[in-house]
């Protein structure tokens, strides 16, 4: 067996393990991106590599492997890139003020480490580190606006339930209020977004730095109907929302913005650079179209090819 198939073979195993159902062939085709041929031969390998394979005939008429019990921790493979990504997300959540998060986040990379033998413990940290350090982070100009963790953690709190949240907003001496939950905005500023029962059943949004103390109130409630968070956000290109400037936007781009954008048979805008476009165009709710009123494919004063990109805000 070649060192490339080994790799496949523990992968696979570790699956096997850590999915309550187990894995189907399909999974294993999806995950390794092989012929559903190759798939079967993969089964048959963790067959023969491990005794404690068990096969299950699902509901959906689809058969599942799984291991019985966990394979040797010892066969763990190198965790350099996982300690990476946890140390990056603990190191968000802490300056996002999610404390919560991030130490349940640094005690998962401090549990991969203490399964690590010592040299590979140091081994892995020397690498993630080393990675860190080149990592930068784009600060937006100005100062930073603070979050209160307390306030933080009970606001993802009322998320998890959900459950009434009572905050004291505007200032320390307002009056309290009672709001519902539905999602949390990250931002250079950020903002709860909520419903205020005693206001309207409109969906507001609370600017977090504002909120002064929070309590989770052992009440839940039901989320608005159709209520999405990614679809609420969507409809702006900032956190902060205003309905009465929701509409569409045209971008019109002159002559030497123009050419790196073609009209495509289907009507979009293509681009023969993906990752331009990416630049060019990347609000969800966007779309590249090929402005075909008689007036808009010309600049009225230069005459000038135009693009158009339709979008909302």
């Amino acid at each position: 067996m070649s060192f490339a198939k080994a790799q496949d073979l523990l992968r696979l195993a570790q699956m096997a393990a850590s999915r309550r159902r187990g894995v189907s062939l399909e999974d294993i085709c999806i995950e390794f991106g092989v012929s559903h041929r190759t798939a079967q031969r993969m089964t048959e390998a963790l067959d023969a590599a491990f005794a404690n394979v068990m096969t299950i005939d699902a509901e959906d008429r689809r058969r599942y492997w799984r291991l019985d019990a966990p394979p040797p921790e010892r066969l763990q493979p190198r965790q350099e890139t996982t300690i990476e990504a946890l140390e990056i997300a603990a190191r968000t959540a802490r300056d996002q003020a999610r404390l919560r998060h991030a130490r349940a986040l640094e005690d998962l990379r401090d549990g991969l480490l203490a399964r690590l033998t010592p040299r590979d413990a140091t081994r892995s940290e020397a690498d993630a580190e080393a990675v860190l350090a080149g990592l930068g982070q784009v600060m937006r100009p100005g100062p930073t606006v603070a979050l209160r963790p307390d306030v933080t953690d009970d606001v993802i709190e009322a998320l998890r339930g959900p459950f009434r949240l009572r905050v004291t907003y505007g200032s320390a001496d307002a009056a309290p209020r009672v709001i519902e939950p539905h999602g949390l905005l990250l931002g250079h500023r950020s903002y709860l977004v909520a419903r205020q029962p005693s206001r309207s059943e409109t969906i507001l949004n609370f600017r977090m730095d504002r909120i002064y103390a929070a309590e989770v109130l052992d009440e839940s409630f039901a989320f608005a109907p159709g209520f999405t968070l990614e679809v609420y956000a969507a409809q702006a290109f900032g956190a902060y929302q205003d309905p009465a400037q929701y509409g569409e936007v045209i971008w019109r781009f002159a002559h030497g913005a123009a050419e790196r954008l073609c009209p495509a048979p289907h009507g979009f805008m293509a681009d023969d650079d993906p990752a331009r476009c990416e630049q060019v165009l990347d609000h969800p709710q966007a779309e590249r179209t090929t402005d075909i009123e008689p007036d808009g494919v010309f600049n009225d004063v230069r005459r000038e090819p135009v693009a158009a990109i339709h979008g909302f805000r």
